[in-house]
């Protein structure tokens, strides 16, 4: 499925200290999965941080703060995904589905709050 993650896209600027939506297609994902949202960085090769675990697919948002400590950079994405995210078996991301948005930028704080 091509759209199945709607927010971020590649156009997104998104800043430190913000709030902002992740959307996705639930129908990429099992009935009633609970799936986990991740930042990567580098392509999609380095797992920065979780953001959330255990959360309905059926949801298809999740609003997200962007921590302060989030190194600026353009290669961002978002990883949404059933399962563990643990390597189980030897195939890689355990069996379940998961995707990942396109890459995008995180800026840094645009106001000084001291």
């Amino acid at each position: 499925m091509v759209d199945s993650i709607s927010s971020p896209i590649g156009t997104s600027s998104w800043d430190i200290l913000q709030s902002y939506t992740i959307a996705w297609d639930a129908l990429y994902f099992s009935e009633g999965a609970l799936v986990r949202l991740e930042l990567w960085s580098n392509a999609n090769t380095v797992k920065v941080l979780d953001i959330a675990n255990n959360v309905s697919a059926n949801q298809e948002s999740y609003l997200w703060t962007v921590p302060y400590y989030i190194p600026t950079g353009s290669n961002y994405s978002i990883l949404i995904g059933e399962g563990t995210g643990v390597l189980d078996d030897g195939w890689g991301d355990d069996a379940f589905a998961h995707v990942y948005s396109d890459l995008f930028q995180i800026n840094g704080c645009k106001y000084n709050r001291y």
